[in-house]
């Protein structure tokens, strides 16, 4: 400086630039409307089980008339519909596991080890639970399907996206057989 040798630091505060950045990553991971995971981190969560051919079981969960609800009521009741859903799955399991909604009204609960049983018992449980007429909102009309796959270290090398077809074809043939049932009790 003024033909001298000098040297300059410059110091900087990035702390609200790190914090920013930390939302962001949260925002990513993370489901608004619900507070738990996003279908960007199962995607990522189950990358790492199936490319380490981890034992697991998934649970896909469709939640049914989310569009009615939304239609006839409004998005501040359809809101309430998911959240009520949610917390009821949320405080059956243990916070370790992964739950994560992966659209609107499909959601995904992934246990380590093969565990099959108890996640069907558990869902038996919940959706009588959420059936139940008490103070929550639509719990008379309320209803959602499950599909429950064991991923096995030895055998499956399927990807999340194979997984996840499975368990929607599982659950629209649930669908098929329970309205052949209705029609023949009709």
């Amino acid at each position: 400086w003024q033909n001298r040798p000098s040297c300059v630091h410059i110091v900087m505060d990035i702390t609200a630039e790190k914090m920013n950045a930390r939302h962001l990553t949260d925002k990513v991971y993370h489901d608004v409307d619900t507070g738990i995971r996003s279908r960007k981190f199962l995607e990522e969560y189950m990358g790492r089980v199936l490319q380490e051919r981890q034992n697991a079981t998934l649970c896909y969960l469709d939640l049914e008339d989310l569009e009615v609800v939304k239609a006839s009521f409004g998005p501040e009741v359809s809101t309430a519909y998911i959240q009520n859903f949610v917390e009821l799955v949320r405080k059956n399991f243990r916070s370790g596991d992964t739950f994560a909604r992966i659209q609107d009204d499909k959601f995904c609960l992934v246990l380590t080890g093969n565990v099959k049983h108890l996640i069907e018992r558990k869902m038996e449980e919940i959706l009588a639970a959420f059936q139940r007429n008490d103070d929550r909102v639509f719990c008379h009309n309320c209803n959602f399907n499950y599909s429950v796959i064991e991923i096995h270290r030895e055998k499956d090398q399927m990807s999340l996206e194979d997984l996840l077809k499975q368990a929607e074809a599982e659950i629209r043939q649930k669908k098929r057989k329970r309205r052949t049932m209705d029609f023949d009790n009709w």
